[in-house]
């Protein structure tokens, strides 16, 4: 379906330090034409009970929440601060019907951060690290996972692009004839 000359290599790696996965996205392109580009990934986290998990986000940079549209939940092109998810709340809520958070947030200031980092932490369980290198500066977190209370999970997706980015540009990147670009994000357990 992609309509655009690109190679993707994907190269995972499962070792002690947990999982990652770099992207290697390449314009095959000898001359001519950019080609639009963004990558996200949508890992979800088993907790015990949602509403009882606190998501953490990397202190090492600020953090927008987007806006979006309440009836479609596409991005308004405004931001605001944002200073939730630090570790002092709960997602609150019940167990069966957790606080709906189905948002994406941009690091502000991605550039100091070694890598970005996404705690999910289950006071009954383990703390999950999701992280990024700079290349994924926008985090989508999602607490909708109920399924007959048997399954509860997070999700914490980073993404290079904001959502719908191939209509707003926001971190939609244009690769040029040969040019490519590289990424790396990972999940591993604290």
């Amino acid at each position: 379906g992609y309509p655009f000359p690109m190679s993707i290599n994907l190269t995972y790696r499962l070792d002690a330090k947990g999982f990652s996965l770099t992207t290697v996205a390449y314009n095959r392109h000898v001359s001519g034409a950019a080609i639009p580009f963004f990558m996200g990934w949508h890992p979800y986290l088993a907790v015990s009970d949602v509403s009882k998990a606190f998501v953490i986000f990397d202190n090492c940079t600020g953090w927008n929440l987007i806006e979006v549209k309440k009836q479609n939940l596409i991005p308004t092109g405004n931001t605001v601060p944002f200073n939730g998810f630090n570790g002092t709340t709960p997602i609150g809520g019940t167990k069966a019907v957790p606080t709906l958070w189905d948002n994406g947030f941009k690091a502000t200031a991605a550039y100091k951060c070694p890598n970005i980092s996404t705690r999910v932490l289950d006071p009954a369980g383990d703390t999950s690290v999701v992280w990024s290198d700079r290349r994924y500066p926008w985090v989508q977190v999602f607490t909708g996972i109920v399924k007959g209370l048997g399954e509860q999970g997070i999700a914490v997706e980073p993404m290079s692009g904001e959502t719908d980015a191939y209509n707003n540009h926001q971190g939609n990147h244009l690769l040029q004839a040969g040019e490519s670009w590289k990424g790396t994000f990972g999940v591993h357990l604290e």
